[in-house]
């Protein structure tokens, strides 16, 4: 293994698109990436290439704040943050304003820290949630 490093050997290829890797691991992580429809949001149908990925953006409720914060309008679009209107949604850009890193279960704030983090608390203090969904 330690060699393919000095000799740029790559003996492990993808069976989908045929690229090499050094590790079988790194393969295996790629292979995820090929089957991005396996973990999709039950709300917005979206397509994510991990579970870990679709668990953060279902505890974050993004898809719901989305909706919450655009509104159909006779001429397209509006946005009740930023006061814009758009022609489609996906147009849309404005940050959405006050997003917070909050267990959904107990209410515990990850205010400045990453998405992991609560994801690892929901998994660890509150697997009867995660089951749940």
């Amino acid at each position: 293994m330690h060699v393919n490093t000095h000799t740029g050997a790559r003996p492990f290829t993808c069976d989908v698109c045929g690229k090499g890797f050094m590790r079988r691991t790194t393969l295996n992580a790629h292979r995820t990436i090929h089957d991005a429809s396996q973990f999709s949001c039950p709300t917005c149908n979206r397509p994510f290439k991990r579970s870990s990925e679709r668990l953060i953006h279902i505890l974050l409720k993004v898809c719901l704040r989305k909706q919450r914060i655009l509104r159909r309008t006779t001429s397209g679009w509006f946005c009740d943050v930023c006061n814009e209107g758009v022609p489609q949604p996906e147009e849309h850009r404005c940050p959405v304003k006050g997003r917070r890193r909050q267990c959904p279960v107990c209410g515990m704030d990850f205010g400045g820290q990453r998405d992991h983090k609560m994801l690892t608390h929901v998994r660890q203090d509150h697997p009867e949630f995660l089951a749940s969904l």
